[in-house]
């Protein structure tokens, strides 16, 4: 029995991409922008909050805070910021939720907040890689936001200490493919991915990593974000995962503003 024809299989590619072409410059979720409807955040002046978009509601994961009304253990109690750091985020929130490319001239940021146990996360990262592929004015900073407990800001700290390496993506990978978030695993993850354990624990432990994590905390607190996956599209705040068109149809509105 043989196998497709070559020439035919290559033809069959060649529509496909062209097909996928095709929908990207027809846009056609942006219909949407008339049914986009927002609300703006008191506390985070300049901001707002998406409602819904063409009777869509956002899916929020699991990965909700899972210390809501209980004593927090004191790697949750870890994460509380400062009056002061609070005071700072609350008077500019873009320098926080952007920094470094995301802040630059003609490019439109965007804050994405995950925790690690968050299944939902997974597709919206997805989407995300696709939607950074489609445009180049698109900037993405991550922010770790472990709010499922002790297990996910462990592996919140490695992550960002991987990071500076430039292999954080890398052990978020591996983690997720781990049976657990204790330090075996940790151990275990950092050694699979060429990087010392006992340096990067080290590391994730430092001052710098704990301010980076208040950080994303005060500004999870700020935009009201009481689990993941969580995104803030320039001036657009967003709880849950939306599908892509509406993502689109954001991106789309906040270039128009």
């Amino acid at each position: 029995m043989t196998g497709p024809n070559p020439k035919r299989r290559g033809l069959l590619k060649l529509g496909v991409a062209l097909g996928l072409i095709a929908l990207v410059t027809a846009r056609p979720w942006r219909g949407m922008l008339s049914e986009l409807r927002f609300e703006p955040i008191a506390r985070a002046q300049g901001f707002r909050r998406l409602l819904s978009a063409g009777g869509t509601e956002a899916q929020v994961s699991g990965a909700q805070i899972a210390t809501l009304g209980l004593p927090p253990s004191p790697e949750m109690a870890a994460l509380e910021p400062s009056d002061a750091l609070s005071d700072t985020i609350r008077a500019n929130p873009a320098a926080a939720l952007f920094p470094g490319p995301g802040s630059a001239t003609g490019i439109l940021p965007i804050a994405y907040f995950t925790d690690i146990r968050c299944p939902i996360c997974r597709q919206v990262e997805r989407d995300l890689v696709t939607l950074l592929d489609e445009a180049g004015d698109l900037a993405m900073v991550t922010h770790e936001y472990p709010v499922f407990g002790a297990g996910s800001v462990a592996a919140a700290r490695h992550i960002l200490a991987a990071a500076g390496t430039g292999r954080g993506e890398a052990l978020r990978q591996r983690l997720r493919l781990s049976a657990g978030l204790t330090p075996v695993h940790l151990r275990r993850a950092a050694e699979a991915g060429g990087l010392d354990p006992e340096a990067l624990a080290r590391r994730a432990m430092s001052d710098d990593i704990t301010v980076q994590l208040q950080t994303s905390w005060a500004l999870g607190r700020l935009f009201g974000f009481a689990g993941t996956p969580a995104l803030v599209i320039g001036r657009t705040a967003i709880l849950g995962a939306r599908p892509i068109n509406v993502l689109r149809a954001v991106i789309d509105a906040e270039r128009q503003a």
